[in-house]
This record gives C-alpha cells, sequence and structure tokens, in this order.
C-alpha cells in the first residue's frame, strides 16, 4: 500500500529485495498486474541509481523485475535453486540442497565458487529461499558470505508463522501459521509434508468483506495438501460467516 500512496518515495533506498508475490491485498489493488506493479515501483522509481537488487530467480515474475533493473542500472544479486541461462550478467546465490531435520533445515549455499553448509531452527523449504534473500542483502551491504551464511543458523522463526505451539497427547505437532491466502496456505501445508510423513490435519477459515475469489482456491489447496480438514471462522467482520464457510 505504501508504494502505490507514495508514502516511501522520500525514503533513500539504496538496496532492496524481491521475494515473490502472491494473491494479496486484491481488496485494495483489484488485480495482480497491479499489485505487481506497486510492487515493482520501489525498483523503477523508489530506489536509487545505481542501487542493489536482490531478486528471486524462482519467481514467475523474475524475468520483469530484471528488465527494470537493468534499464535503471541496478546491481542485481539473483538467488534460487534453478540456474537461469544469463545468471553469468549478474551474481548469484545458489541453493545447492536442502534438508528436512528433525528441528528444522539444513542448507547447502553456494556463492561466487564457494558453498557453506549450515543448520537452522525453521519449518519449511520455502524458508530457505528467504534465508537466500537475506544472505543476499546481507552481501549487498557488504557482509562476507561465510558470516552471513553462519549468522543466519541464529534466526529464531516469528510468532504466529509455522509456529510450532504445542503437541497433542499422540506426540503429533502442533503448528500456527498466519497463511491466509492460497498460495501461502499450500506453501504452509507443503512445508509440513516437507517435514513429516504422517496425517495432516487443518484448522482454516477465510476473512469476511476481502476478496472472496480466494475462498474457493483455498478450499481446494486444503482439499488437496490436507488429511482432515475442519473449516472454522476467521474474522468474518461484517460477512455472514455461514456464507464464507
Amino acid at each position: 500500500h505504501g508504494l502505490d500512496q507514495y508514502r516511501i518515495d522520500g525514503v533513500n533506498v539504496t538496496i532492496a529485495g524481491f521475494t515473490n508475490i502472491s494473491r494479496d491485498h486484491l481488496d485494495y489493488h483489484g488485480t495482480l498486474k497491479k499489485y505487481l506493479s506497486a510492487k515493482v515501483r520501489l525498483f523503477d522509481e523508489v530506489m536509487d541509481t545505481p542501487g542493489i537488487a536482490v531478486l528471486n530467480r524462482d519467481s514467475s515474475c523474475y524475468s520483469k523485475l530484471l528488465a527494470v533493473c537493468r534499464e535503471r542500472n541496478h546491481r542485481v544479486i539473483g538467488y534460487g535453486s534453478v540456474v537461469k541461462d544469463d545468471t553469468k550478467n549478474f551474481e548469484s546465490i545458489e541453493l545447492i540442497d536442502v534438508t528436512p531435520t528433525s528441528f528444522g533445515l539444513h542448507l547447502t549455499i553456494g556463492c561466487g565458487g564457494q558453498s557453506e553448509s549450515v543448520d537452522v531452527s525453521l519449518i519449511g523449504e520455502l524458508q530457505a529461499e528467504n534465508l537466500l534473500c537475506a544472505i543476499g542483502l546481507a552481501g549487498a551491504d557488504g557482509i562476507p558470505f561465510h558470516a552471513a551464511v553462519e549468522s543466519v543458523s541464529r534466526i529464531v522463526g516469528v510468532r504466529g508463522r509455522m509456529e510450532l505451539v504445542g503437541r497433542s497427547q499422540s506426540g503429533a505437532s502442533v503448528y500456527v501459521d498466519y497463511a491466509h491466502t492460497p498460495e501461502a496456505l499450500e506453501n504452509a501445508l507443503r512445508a509440513l509434508r516437507f517435514h513429516f510423513s504422517g496425517r495432516l490435519h487443518l484448522v482454516f477459515g477465510c476473512g469476511g468483506e476481502r476478496d472472496e475469489g480466494k475462498r474457493l482456491i483455498m478450499g481446494r489447496a486444503a482439499a488437496h495438501f490436507a488429511d482432515h480438514i475442519i473449516v472454522t471462522d476467521d474474522n468474518p467482520r461484517g460477512e455472514d460467516a455461514g456464507k464464507i464457510r
């Protein structure tokens, strides 16, 4: 919202990262195209030239962002698991391997011919992408690759974001996640599947007076990735909760 409303245009931005875009805030932007345009403003109009852009090569809008950054003469640091043909034209951070552990992830990360391994206490393969972005931003600010990778081992998860809140009497882990979009819900369920082989029980709902189009898509994601589903209320606001469910 801040980018679209020009609220940060006076901020001296020299380094910026892009992780992904998903179906969110459409009650404000109207379409994904307009939502993306608002995000692109950060690299096209707000960031100083030349700046440093840390871009997710696995994102569907990577090509558009790369073109904008090249036009603005930004230095580009690309990160991800997918190797693009043009990686020789900019710095690249590679996710060489990601393995689930009993408490999180074991990552092997490459950059400039070097590789480092690190254990992190975060759940979900998608977290590896976020960590690569953080390492790229640190590198853009002058932090050596080895030091940046070592530092992520001390990262602690955010409350309410894939947070382990307890265990059932049978020993099953109970997680809470903020997932409120189709992509976020699918990613959360995929994250748990990556770590656990047992049955997956899901409790979720959709907020009222917001993007109605995502509700059916979230239901499909739940049906596809969970074994047992409980649909509940999630702040229906002034809308009939029964109609949302």
